[in-house]
């Protein structure tokens, strides 16, 4: 059941977004995505309500429980599949690779193998040899698991092969090459203000991803180095001097901004004093008219005086 709620989940678009398992459309596909999640938690939790009905002593049953909650949680499987999402596009060391596989594989399997001992009623030395075993089985698994994703064939194995290789080429596209650009940037950062990170720090920043993640403070440190937590922080600080420059500079250009707008206004202002002057000379000029107009009437009359006075005299 958890294995196979492990695939489903593994499957996701957000995981290895692979559309074929087992020659068959993977259960997002067929289901989607909301259904496949749940699919796989239904999975996760009917495991430990089996593991609780098993006719076994409850001592047993109890042992039982617990190892399978460490084998497929955060000290083991997930935690394996955390540090694999992690590590995608990174370079990472043999010994990396090597726990990788030991937590994300070799720990269900390790499940699977104790289980029985436990069942059993086997003895500590027992269970150790089967921890071993099951530990050099998962590592020999997803050893030749990654071969085969390279030589493999899709139509015997029954899924897509070179997902690990287009995810590389995928990743040297522009978003990678963008995230280069800006860790080159945050490193000329860090080195030109001198930016660290003290020890203290280090172990508040510990502490506050064990209780985000509601871990325990040495599994958090099991999974995550003293040195990558130091470049984390004085990744963070150096943003945070970008973005102090950035306001700096957009405070000083505000000032300029509001004068261009004040001279504008003032502009305006001026505009509006001319549009009365010239209402002004319309005005005089329409007086002028006025004055103008009696004059004319007069003529006229003048003229119309003589005119009656010619034939008087004619006469």
């Amino acid at each position: 059941m958890v294995h196979t709620y492990s695939l489903i989940h593994d499957d996701l678009p957000c995981m290895d977004n692979d559309d074929y398992r087992r020659g068959r459309l993977t259960n997002h596909k067929v289901f989607g995505e909301a259904n496949a999640v749940l699919a796989g938690d239904a999975l996760l939790t009917a495991a430990f309500g089996s593991l609780a009905k098993a006719e076994l002593p409850a001592e047993r049953i109890c042992k039982a429980v617990a190892l399978l909650s460490k084998c497929a949680g955060e000290c083991g499987m997930v935690g394996g599949q955390v540090l694999d999402l992690a590590g995608e596009q990174l370079v990472l060391t043999e010994e990396e690779i090597y726990n990788v596989h030991r937590l994300k594989t070799g720990a269900l399997i390790s499940a699977a193998c104790q289980l029985g001992v436990i069942a059993a009623g086997g003895t500590q030395e027992q269970l150790d040899a089967a921890d071993r075993y099951a530990e050099a089985l998962g590592l020999a698994f997803q050893t030749r698991d990654d071969m085969l994703d390279v030589l493999g064939d899709s139509g015997k194995m029954g899924k897509a092969t070179g997902m690990d290789e287009a995810q590389l080429l995928a990743d040297a596209k522009e978003p990678a090459l963008k995230q280069v650009r800006m860790d080159l940037a945050m490193a000329a950062i860090i080195k030109e203000e001198n930016i660290d990170a003290t020890d203290e720090e280090v172990e508040a920043e510990f502490q506050r991803m064990a209780d985000q993640y509601g871990m325990d403070l040495e599994t958090v440190k099991k999974y995550l180095q003293a040195e990558q937590v130091k470049d984390q922080l004085r990744s963070q600080k150096a943003i945070a001097v970008v973005v102090d420059s950035a306001t700096a500079v957009k405070a000083e250009k505000k000032p300029a901004k509001k004068t261009a707008k004040k001279a504008e206004d003032a502009e305006g202002e001026e505009a509006a004093e001319e549009k009365p002057a010239k209402k002004t000379t319309r005005k005089k000029a329409d007086e002028d008219g006025e004055e103008k107009k009696p004059a004319k009437k007069a003529t006229k009359k003048a003229a119309a005086k003589k005119e009656e006075e010619t034939p008087a005299e004619s006469k």
